[in-house]
């Protein structure tokens, strides 16, 4: 494990390699423990989620937001659409790195965790399977989306 100055107090700490090149790779601080501590809440150092960034959608967000949209505009909500949807609202989130082109395995992601029912995961249930690559906004889907605008 590598020692690596924090970029907020410049204090030497260790971290793991893959650890640290994903943060380099996302453009994501490299900070201690300290300095994460007094910022994010307890709950998220145990591994409860991440804390969200300020004027910052979640991708689950982005997926339903696109899921909405592709509903309202009387097309059929399938997977690919999904895709170049949620690619076109934020294309540096789902596009390929260095590529002009949707990360169709990145929206999937996020699509198979909207739609599965997994008890009281936040974002379980929001989409449902109606076919094969078919999808459609559930009312819990459509009361989020609601709560997320209210809250905006």
């Amino acid at each position: 494990m590598p020692n690596v100055p924090c970029t907020s107090c410049g204090e030497s700490f260790s971290i793991d390699t893959d650890e640290l090149r994903e943060r380099c790779d996302q453009g994501l601080p490299v900070e201690c423990d300290g300095c994460i501590d007094a910022l994010v809440p307890d709950d998220y150092r145990r591994g409860r989620g991440r804390p969200p960034l300020d004027g910052c959608p979640t991708a689950a967000e982005l997926v339903l937001r696109a899921a909405e949209k592709l509903a309202a505009a009387g097309r059929t909500v399938t997977l690919p659409a999904l895709v170049v949807a949620a690619w076109e609202m934020a294309p540096d989130r789902f596009g390929l790195r260095g590529y002009p082109h949707p990360d169709s395995k990145r929206v999937a992601a996020e699509v198979v965790r909207l739609s599965k029912r997994l008890g009281k995961a936040r974002w379980s249930g929001m989409l449902e399977r109606v076919g094969e690559n078919r999808y459609r906004l559930t009312e819990a889907g459509r009361e989020r989306l609601c709560r997320l605008a209210a809250a905006a």
